[in-house]
């Protein structure tokens, strides 16, 4: 499932801080090989980086690396979380998005995940919903906050 968004970042910080009151944790995307590496707070979190991970401590234990060392997003108890990114020079925004899966795999079997697990997923998903409007730009409709309508006017276009 995924949700895709352009957020300004009071709005994403915001997006957050929802997260945090969810239970949740922010872990990096590159550096999860024999420690995982949380952000503890917003002021850690670089909204120029590619993407984070959102897991609950307790669902660790279902969270699987690859022999590369990157965390399997498929099989893992993981949402993903890609902020909006803003190129000033370009005038170009890059959406962010919400991307989790629904299944994994055990023994060859498709199985769901923990309906708790999919709940955050959910509730997050109707944050955006309630704090964006959905409207039209060049490229299909996204989920845009009210601020980002200010760099539309300006000529940024959406990537």
């Amino acid at each position: 499932m995924q949700i895709n968004f352009i957020l300004d970042k009071k709005s994403q910080i915001d997006l957050i801080y929802l997260i945090y009151m969810l239970d949740c944790k922010l872990i990096d995307s590159k550096t999860f090989n024999e420690k995982v590496a949380f952000y503890e707070t917003v002021s850690q979190i670089d909204f120029t980086k590619n993407f984070y991970y959102i897991t609950q401590k307790k669902f660790l234990d279902n969270i699987f690396v690859k022999s590369w060392g990157q965390i399997d997003g498929l099989n893992s108890y993981v949402i993903e979380f890609s902020p909006t990114k803003i190129d000033y020079e370009e005038k170009k925004i890059f959406c962010g998005r919400l991307w989790v899966e629904k299944y994994f795999y055990s023994n060859s079997q498709k199985m769901n995940k923990d309906d708790e697990f999919l709940y955050i997923y959910n509730q997050l998903c109707k944050w955006i919903k309630k704090n964006t409007k959905y409207r039209m730009v060049n490229n299909g409709k996204k989920y845009i906050s009210e601020k980002i309508n200010q760099f539309l006017e300006k000529g940024f276009t959406v990537n």
